[in-house]
């Protein structure tokens, strides 16, 4: 990025290399007149509920389910809904795929990892003698 009050300290600074610059490049500016320009060939990609926007689709795709609620990637097992590919594919090695280590001495739950047990007995079991 270059900031419009840098624009006379670049190189070659003259009238052709200006209006090369304008062709390349677009002033964004914010509320406190605070401009920056930014290249014309990044497009940018807009999320329509908020102000994020990002050069990648796919980053504004996946930031848009935070607003919808909607979780397309499902746990055939389990039905369990998630809004990235990514946390689909751990919840499936952790949870069908790796058998749990360790289990719960008042119920029938079993977990893969120490930290999922510990929750359990505080959330389900607290209260009750161990």
């Amino acid at each position: 990025m270059v900031l419009i009050s840098q624009m006379n300290r670049l190189p070659g600074n003259n009238s052709l290399s200006k209006v090369k610059m304008k062709e390349k490049f677009q002033d964004v500016c914010d509320v406190g007149s605070s401009c920056v320009r930014i290249s014309k060939s990044l497009k940018r990609h807009q999320c329509p509920f908020c102000f994020y926007s990002s050069t990648n689709a796919t980053h504004v795709k996946d930031h848009v389910l935070t607003h919808t609620g909607e979780r397309p990637y499902r746990c055939a097992s389990c039905d369990k809904g998630f809004t990235r590919k990514s946390s689909l594919k751990s919840h499936i090695l952790l949870l069908h795929t790796i058998k749990p280590k360790v289990k719960c001495p008042l119920c029938d739950a079993s977990y893969t990892q120490q930290h999922d047990l510990r929750s359990h007995m505080s959330f389900i079991h607290s209260g009750e003698q161990h």
